[in-house]
């Protein structure tokens, strides 16, 4: 049973390790903009309940979604660049 065991785990640790050799190697480190890993900027509440102060909210609120929408897609465009060929094709 011992020796069943230990050829069980040889055979995952040799099928781990092929998996492994089958990635793509970089010749030199792909280095992201920081500014791309930036989380959101939070949205502070109304400071009162005028109209003009809840529209100036929701432009605020618009201004920081896009914002954060625009860097996202940044991020995923450059992490893109990053993955083999065959994994870009299945996005």
């Amino acid at each position: 049973m011992q020796s069943l065991l230990r050829l069980t785990g040889m055979l995952a640790s040799a099928g781990m390790m092929t998996a492994c050799a089958a990635l793509p190697q970089r010749s030199e480190p792909v280095r992201l903009d920081a500014s791309l890993t930036q989380p959101c900027r939070v949205l502070a509440p109304p400071t009162d309940g005028s109209r003009a102060g809840a529209r100036r909210w929701a432009e605020e609120a618009a201004l920081l979604l896009r914002e954060c929408a625009d860097r996202q897609a940044r991020l995923v465009e450059a992490v893109g660049g990053m993955l083999p060929a065959e994994a870009q094709t299945r996005r």
